[in-house]
């Protein structure tokens, strides 16, 4: 299916304006140096878009804010008809508002794309989530932008050296901290074939495992032990040939850790598992798991209590009595 030059033109307007504020987050980070050039490209990208803009229809025609709007020839109609679109009855006869309540359902998988999980990076987190998500809108540019190769090109010219000027500064950052990124996509690409299984996504969605699934993130688990993972499922119906289901299981329990420690939860599954006639060794050795996690959540709290009461004691040292 084709794009028009106006359509062309609403794609680009609205992806400068979501990648221009994704470069707000970048701009009061720690080392901002390491950020600096993809952030002030970014804040060039309207001057690259619409700065060469001729005036000339401006004396023929009179100021878009001030016309009639027909077509998204300008950024306030563009606007103006993105909102109205918006307030339109579909005139679709097979449109279904169910379906499109289904559609707008909270999806655990929303929570684990690469950009959450990058956000879940104790360092630079946020920096390379905005890095992610401003080359995410950059390819959006050079879809629209570069669909043909055509007068409407040849006139966003600067536009186009811009993106590519940003789409390389990106690769940058992606090498310099590809084990983060590579980490990200990693735990994405492994949740997506876990919730690909209907009985293993019902029991996930049930138990909200997909707060515990980004784990991996947070603790910085090695790729190696990612990769492994990823490469059991790909291999199982043709080396490993286990029982999906118990695979799975037995994936997202190494991945989830110290997070999954609640004994209800783990009832609650070991009864399901039961109802789907599964192997009781399987079960018995899920517990053996369970049970090792818990002390060592146990274990983690205990510790991190004991350390939160030795800083008390030496704040109240400090600060009642002087003694440092």
């Amino acid at each position: 299916m084709g794009l028009g030059d106006e359509e062309r033109f609403l794609k680009i307007a609205f992806a400068c304006r979501s990648l221009y504020k994704t470069a707000d987050e970048l701009a009061n980070c720690d080392d901002y140096d390491k950020f600096a050039t993809l952030h002030k490209l970014c804040k060039d990208v309207w001057f690259a878009f619409i700065g060469n803009t001729s005036n000339s229809a401006h004396w023929l025609l009179g100021s878009s804010a001030g016309n009639i709007i027909t077509k998204p020839d300008g950024l306030w109609p563009a606007a103006i008809i993105e909102a109205l679109h918006r307030a339109r009855p579909s005139d679709d006869p097979e449109f279904d508002e169910t379906l499109q309540e289904e559609f707008d359902k909270f999806d655990a998988l929303d929570v684990l794309d690469v950009t959450s999980l990058l956000r879940q990076e104790h360092y630079k987190g946020t920096e390379l989530a905005a890095t992610f998500e401003i080359f995410a809108w950059t390819e959006q540019l050079t879809y629209a932008l570069r669909r043909y190769d055509d007068k409407f090109l040849a006139g966003l010219e600067r536009l186009s050296k811009q993106i590519a000027e940003i789409q390389g500064v990106c690769f940058e950052i992606f090498t310099s901290f590809d084990e983060q990124f590579a980490r990200a996509y990693l735990v994405r690409e492994i949740c997506e074939k876990l919730y690909a299984n209907k009985k293993f996504r019902e029991i996930a969605e049930k138990q909200s495992w997909c707060h515990h699934l980004s784990k991996p993130m947070r603790e910085r688990t090695e790729l190696s032990k990612l990769l492994k993972h990823h490469r059991d499922i790909l291999q199982n119906k043709t080396k490993l040939k286990r029982n999906e289901l118990l695979l799975f299981i037995d994936i997202a329990f190494a991945m989830m850790g110290t997070r999954y420690h609640y004994e209800h939860d783990f009832r609650a599954l070991e009864t399901y598992l039961v109802g789907l006639n599964v192997d009781n060794k399987f079960i018995a050795q899920l517990r053996k798991i369970f049970d090792t996690t818990v002390a060592l959540h146990n274990e983690c709290e205990k510790s991190s209590h004991n350390e939160y009461s030795d800083e008390q004691r030496r704040d109240e040292l400090c600060w009642v009595h002087g003694v440092y």
